[in-house]
């Protein structure tokens, strides 16, 4: 093969190269634009509790942009009035905010909330597959006191059978992390096109060197 020959294969490859690049990241562009939200969608509220009635302030809220969608009360014996913590879920994340004024310590006690019908506007194949946790003035609630479900997550305010304590003031942010439902198991057709086509430019590059050898190959006598 001549230098001029090899010159010509390899800028083949580098323009079929850039076009995948290219088309990959239009595709991409077109996913990162197309953001869900959970801002619109109307979501559930139910609890219990084993210090007395647990409530929700309504059995399902459409999530808005300001104010909190419930307001949970426990009315619980020994406390001069309920112990209420504000539940304001944002387009991918639930801030759960203390309302008592005052420091309340609950020893062991199971304070279970289930927050149920997560489904994203925008998405709706986006289930729940992971979240981070950030907490101010709070003590003893933690990651393993949040149980996940495709569309639902449940907490206990209490902490399980360590003591918690809220003070006033305090909040705790669950950041909720989705995936496509189709993308856990399959991959996503942007991605077996992008394959696909990176296999289809790699055989023409082959294709084409061959044959410019075989073009070049000085014929027998």
């Amino acid at each position: 093969m001549t230098l001029i020959e090899s010159a010509s294969s390899g800028n083949l490859f580098s323009r079929i190269l850039l076009a995948t690049l290219l088309l990959g990241g239009l595709f991409a562009a077109f996913a990162s634009s197309a953001q869900a939200t959970l801002i619109g969608q109307t979501v559930g509220c139910s609890a219990s509790s084993d210090l007395g009635p647990l409530t929700c302030s309504s059995e399902n809220a459409e999530v808005q942009t300001t104010g909190p969608e419930f307001v949970l009360s426990q009315a619980s014996e020994g406390f001069p009035v309920d112990l209420t913590w504000d539940i304001d879920i944002e387009e991918s994340s639930i801030q759960i905010s203390y309302s008592f004024q005052g420091v309340t310590s609950i020893n062991e006690p199971q304070l279970d909330v289930l927050l149920s019908d997560f489904f994203w506007l925008g998405n709706p194949d986006a289930v729940i597959t992971g979240f981070l946790l950030s907490v101010s003035g709070v003590t003893g609630f933690d990651e393993t006191d949040i149980t996940l479900f495709d569309n639902a997550i449940g907490f206990d305010l209490g902490g399980g059978p360590e003591s918690t304590s809220w003070v006033a003031g305090s909040s705790a942010t669950i950041t909720l992390i989705t995936e496509d439902r189709a993308s856990i198991s399959v991959p996503e057709p942007a991605t077996l096109a992008l394959f696909g086509l990176g296999l289809a430019g790699f055989g023409l590059a082959r294709r084409g060197i061959a044959r410019r050898r075989r073009t070049a190959r000085p014929s027998s006598l």
